[in-house]
């Protein structure tokens, strides 16, 4: 086509002709033009239909990490409910005096439960990486944009929480290495015999040692303080969760 109008372009300079062939001329330059901006209109088509496509599979790796966070809170939630559990068991023992009437395994078991402070390992690894790689401009959504920039910043009060109950563990052990001799267990004792590690004595000193009560009713409070922060996120994901199915549809949502 262009040099079609190249050619009548040229017999018309051949014969003098020059008002037509500047509208000859201005034809080939709109012809040009025009192709350019198709040329770039399929270009920019091809673009949005790879970043469609990228954000769909972006939106499905978010929702199934987001079903795992779920599951990984819960597990936590039901690990705090036996931690407040044996707190409430060694307190009630303390504020009545009925220690003693607690078999050596069980209290035994009581006690080291309270070691179990939580910790969320939770599945981020594609909202890092959308982040990283500077692709957040693909997802217009702008309820599901805030979700991923904000997430890690929803979560700070639950790591500053997650750090006391770290910390009022390591308390806990420490002061209970001073007086219970847990070396023994498995040296010259039968399995499951904690007479020597649990004496009348050590109970005693265990019970009414302040400090230490005052340790476990922290490590309480710390539990029982995650599980509504806990609560809060599932309740949060959930949320997410319901933004990812509505923008993706049932067709597009593939969790497996």
């Amino acid at each position: 086509m262009i040099k079609f109008f190249r050619k009548i372009r040229y017999n018309l300079m051949s014969e003098h002709k020059t008002a037509k062939y500047f509208k000859y001329a201005l034809g080939e330059i709109v012809l040009v033009m025009v192709g350019i901006l198709l040329a770039l209109q399929v270009n920019n088509w091809n673009e949005d239909q790879k970043n469609e496509r990228k954000k769909e599979v972006y939106l499905q790796d978010i929702y199934k990490d987001m079903e795992m966070n779920i599951a990984e809170i819960e597990e936590d939630i039901d690990n705090n409910n036996v931690v407040i559990a044996a707190c409430d068991s060694l307190l009630t023992m303390a504020n009545n005096g009925t220690y003693y009437n607690i078999g050596e395994e069980a209290l035994f078991g009581l006690i080291v439960k309270l070691g179990d402070y939580s910790l969320l390992q939770l599945e981020q690894g594609t909202l890092q990486e959308i982040l990283n790689s500077g692709t957040l401009q693909i997802f217009t959504n702008k309820e599901i944009r805030n979700s991923i920039v904000d997430w890690e910043r929803k979560f700070i009060g639950v790591r500053e929480m997650e750090r006391f109950g770290r910390d009022g563990m390591n308390q806990y052990f420490q002061k209970l290495n001073e007086f219970i001799p847990t070396y023994k267990i498995g040296y010259n004792t039968k399995e499951g015999d904690y007479t020597n590690i649990l004496s009348s004595a050590i109970r005693k000193q265990y019970f009414n040692d302040i400090s230490l009560l005052n340790t476990i009713g922290s490590i309480r409070f710390v539990a029982e303080t995650l599980n509504a922060l806990y609560t809060d996120k599932i309740a949060e994901i959930v949320h997410f969760n319901s933004l990812i199915k509505k923008e993706l549809g049932d067709d597009l949502l593939i969790t497996k």
